[in-house]
Order: C-alpha cells, then structure tokens, then sequence
C-alpha cells in the first residue's frame, strides 16, 4: 500500500521583520506604515476565499505588486524573492488583484481641475507657490528632466 506522501508549507518570509526601515523603503518604495494603510484600505479586495494551498495574505500581494512597480523587474525574479511561482506574480500584479485595487483608490486621492475657472484657478495657487506658470497638477517623487529653450524665459525650465 502507497502512503500519501506528507505535504510541506514552507513559511514564507515575514519582510517587515527581516528588513529594517531603510532597506524596506529602498525596495517597496513605500514606508512599512504607508504599506499597512494601504494594505487595509484593500484588503477586502485581496482576500483569499480559501485557506488552501498556503494562499497569499493580502499584505504579501501588496509587497508583491510594489516590488514589481518599484523595481520594474520581471516576474521571475519578484517570484523568487517571495517563494511563489511566476504566475502567481502575474495574477497578484495584473489580473484584478493590486493593480485595480490600488486604481480603484484614485478618486480618493487624485483630482484634476474639470473646467476652465477651475484651471485658471489652480494654476495661479501653483504660480502663487512657486511661480510655476500654467500648471494644474503635480506628482510628488517625480523628476522629468527639461530641457531649456533658451532665450528670456531660460530660467522657467532650468531642472532643478
């Protein structure tokens, strides 16, 4: 008579442990506080209707898909660091898991100026600020190299 051969889970790594505060915002982009919050906000969303199969708490697909956007590695390799197979990565990030989850988020968080009072608004709060000439929107932690088309407004594009 055959026995069942005796299945093994492997625990998986627990990073906000095993990452101190540096390393973890260097590789997820995001603070181990910032990860929680979000995580909470969608967890709903990421939850598992089973237990089985050792499935993905909602906080490890999270980590999965920031590592993924972070790092804009392929999946292979955001597979190995978390013990999970490629297509796992693959359903977490793409298929209406995180991505839309977080997206989902957008209306909470992002608003652009709808019509022109709006704009013409916003705009002189920018210029009021910063003396940023027709802007209507900025996204923080991001750097777009400009190049200056000379002449007397040169100092409006210097890259700073």
């Amino acid at each position: 008579m055959e026995s069942k051969r005796e299945r093994k889970v492997k625990q998986r790594k627990d990073l906000f442990v095993e990452l101190d505060d540096y390393d973890f915002r260097r590789r997820f982009r995001l603070t181990k506080e910032s990860v929680v919050e979000l995580t909470l906000l969608i967890h709903e969303k990421l939850e598992n209707k089973t237990t089985l199969n050792n499935a993905l708490s909602a906080v490890e697909q999270v980590l999965i898909a920031l590592r993924f956007y972070a790092a804009a590695s392929m999946q292979l390799a955001i597979a190995d660091i978390f013990e999970v197979s490629q297509p796992t990565v693959s359903r977490v990030v793409h298929r209406d898991r995180v991505s839309e989850a977080i997206a989902s988020l957008l209306p909470a968080y992002i608003y652009l100026p709808v019509n022109k009072e709006e704009c013409k608004e916003v705009s002189k709060k920018f210029f009021d600020i910063a003396g940023f000439p027709s802007v209507i929107g900025a996204l923080d932690c991001t750097f777009v190299r400009i190049v200056s088309p000379g002449g007397e407004d040169a100092e409006r594009f210097r890259c700073r």
